[in-house]
């Protein structure tokens, strides 16, 4: 509910009379004089608009009903009234100074209803005039009393006009629900107290210490068996879990900050750290737990990654092969073992209620390990990729100078895309690493997790984590702005919203540096485009044909020798790619790149072709690889190159 609190915030300290969110649009605060103004956080999503819905409006459901009312209690401020649309979603929120334009905004009433009849009037009378006096004013200095957000029956809530609230609902708990305490977040906190249930068969204890949390979520890990409390399913209503303890929703409820006076039931807020988290949440291990002796082995085969699966025995992946390790299938309670000394207190939340995680984990000694924890039929399963402590140079990958010229660049957007597993992040390491020794720069990456740790050199680095030490990609993008860098480094540009902010970033002076899961170029340049509305689409190409220099789309292929090697696409921006790019001709980039080789562009295939005839790898995995292999076959043949098709 962050997001419902910056917008409640922002209503109340621009003194909007009401507030208006849409599903897809932006929300609009409507202002005194007419004015509207946008949220800057961007549209709000349909999801996100459901999720606010079941927040304020619990348990009331549109049905055959247009529309659906409710109020929200803020405290001191008063009592905000609510209207939420079916179609479209959307949902009204009026403030004290905008509660007389509860019944008078005709827009928001739907066609299907008369504007003479509003349905939150019982019986239907005629609504006084604004300025109208209620026939029992409240004096402006009496303290008014909040009445519960959620009632069982009608309730009239005290504001200078009368207002019924018509729509009930009955809240049931399986014990009688004790008064709960205020949570407090200045300014605007959204709390959903809770009550322990009553003692019964099977229900944890609630005395049990945080202690025995590890105890508890070891049951997740059972073969088949899907997450449990209580030996019931897990509500689908959100709730707040602390281990140990299985919390019921009370009535959801705004809170405003308290005075200054003193209040026995307020939460301290936690202490600032200001040093390094690692070592405190447990995520750097001295080779004590027992997963720990298979990630050494792992490093010692030269491994890329660890497969963990309930039934199955521990799977390396080994130049590109998967290669089982043993006959003796790994069992729930091993799975346990493995994983659960390894996983950092906010991922052990984050699993409780996803089923997935992602994280990083260090063997001293050993080197960083890429995470990721997720659930499927058989029970909790893992994989664990080797990122190795020394960072590979560009000179060791052998990077053609068309990729190393793109970390000599002062602006713009460089893509380093591929499928997984393709070597994007090292490749990427490489780049950032070359600047980190050859520029005086500040460079700033935000990654989920870190991967590979970069020194100070003759640049600063400062590295951030998602949802470790920001909440987002984009979050941390728009702090990226007051935090001066000169390069950026985005570990994955996952959606819409990180796309537009890391075109933003490169088009106001700054190197951003990002991945995509793209195969070649062109595909690179349309996915960034469709990832747009339609309505929106004309304005990116505009962007992108200006902010971008360079994408380079790589794949990982086994050599003869041994270990792998990477084969690239590269594409090089100059403003006959910027034209193709704006006019919408992506397609003539595959020609563009055949005949400007002199600028460094290279099309998959030539590279594919050139590890073959210089005997790096065989033409039958190259052909597996190439994307366009009718073209692949042709060139090949014309070399002397035959493989079989089959």
């Amino acid at each position: 509910m962050q997001r419902l609190r910056a917008i409640l915030n922002a209503a109340l300290s621009k003194q909007a009379l009401y507030v208006r969110m849409s599903a897809g649009e932006y929300p609009q605060f409507f202002l005194q004089g007419h004015v509207i103004e946008k949220d800057p956080d961007g549209p709000i999503s349909e999801a996100d608009l459901q999720q606010i819905l079941s927040f304020v409006m619990p348990g009331q459901v549109f049905a055959e009903k247009a529309q659906l009312t409710a109020a929200l209690n803020v405290g001191p401020q008063g009592i905000l009234k609510l209207r939420a649309f079916q179609s479209p979603l959307r949902l009204d929120i009026f403030t004290p100074a905008g509660a007389s334009l509860f019944d008078q905004v005709l827009d928001v009433v739907p066609v299907t209803q008369p504007v003479t009849n509003p349905p939150l009037v019982t019986p239907p009378v005629p609504m006084p005039p604004p300025i109208a006096v209620a026939p029992a004013p409240i004096p402006a200095v009496a303290p008014i009393t909040p009445a519960p957000v959620l009632v069982t029956a009608p309730v009239t809530v005290p504001f200078t006009v009368p207002f019924t609230v018509p729509e009930t609902v009955t809240v049931s708990a399986q014990a009688p629900v004790a008064p709960a305490p205020t949570i407090v977040a200045a300014p605007i906190s959204l709390a959903q107290p809770a009550v322990p249930a009553p003692p019964s068969a099977g229900a944890p204890d609630p005395s049990k210490s945080s202690a025995d949390a590890g105890s508890e979520f070891g049951l997740m890990f059972r073969a088949g068996s899907a997450p449990k409390k209580n030996n019931a399913p897990v509500a689908a209503h959100p709730v707040t879990e602390t281990p140990g303890q299985f919390q019921h929703i009370q009535v959801p409820q705004i809170l405003h900050a308290p005075s200054t006076s003193h209040q026995s039931h307020e939460q301290i807020p936690e202490e600032i750290n200001f040093g390094s988290r690692e070592a405190a949440e447990g995520s750097i291990s001295q080779g004590s737990n027992p997963i720990d002796k298979l990630l050494r082995e792992m490093v010692e085969m030269k491994a890329s990654d660890m497969h963990l699966t309930v039934g199955q025995p521990i799977i390396f992946r080994v130049h590109g092969d998967i290669k089982r390790m043993s006959q003796e299938p790994i069992l729930p309670d091993m799975m346990q073992q493995f994983l659960l000394p390894t996983m950092p207190k906010r991922n052990h939340q984050e699993f409780s209620k996803s089923q997935d995680t992602d994280y990083a984990y260090e063997l001293a000694g050993i080197g960083r390990f890429r995470v990721n924890i997720f659930r499927d039929r058989n029970g909790v399963g893992a994989v664990m990729r080797h990122i190795p402590s020394q960072i590979l140079t560009a000179e060791q990958l052998n990077l053609a100078p068309a990729i190393t010229k793109l970390c000599a660049l002062n602006k713009g957007l460089v893509l380093v895309t591929g499928p997984t597993g393709s070597g994007k992040s090292t490749t990427l390491a490489a780049m950032i690493d070359l600047i980190n020794r050859t520029r005086k720069e500040h460079i700033l990456t935000i990654e989920d997790p870190i991967e590979f740790v970069h020194p100070q050199q003759m640049c600063l680095v400062n590295q951030r984590e998602v949802h470790k030490h920001t909440g987002s990609f984009a979050r941390a993008l728009k702090a990226a702005l007051r935090e001066d860098p000169d390069i950026v480094l985005i570990g994955e540009m996952r959606d819409l919203e990180t796309i537009a902010i890391a075109i933003e970033t490169a088009e106001t002076g700054h190197l951003v540096f990002g991945t995509l899961h793209t195969t070649t170029a062109m595909s690179t340049v349309d996915r960034i485009i469709d990832q747009f509305p339609s309505d929106r689409q004309a304005q990116i190409r505009v962007m992108l044909s200006s902010s971008l220099r360079g994408v380079v789309a790589q794949t990982l292929l086994k050599k003869k020798t041994g270990g792998r090697v990477a084969a690239h696409e590269i594409l090089i921006a100059n403003d006959a790619v910027g034209a193709m790019i704006r006019e919408g001709k992506v397609q003539h980039l595959a020609n563009h790149m055949l005949t400007q080789k002199q600028d460094g562009n290279q099309l998959l295939n030539d590279s594919l072709l050139k590890l073959v005839q210089d005997g790096v790898v065989e033409a039958q995995d190259a052909f597996f690889k190439a994307v366009d292999k009718n073209s692949f076959m042709a060139a090949a043949k014309a070399r002397g190159i035959n493989i079989s098709a089959a």
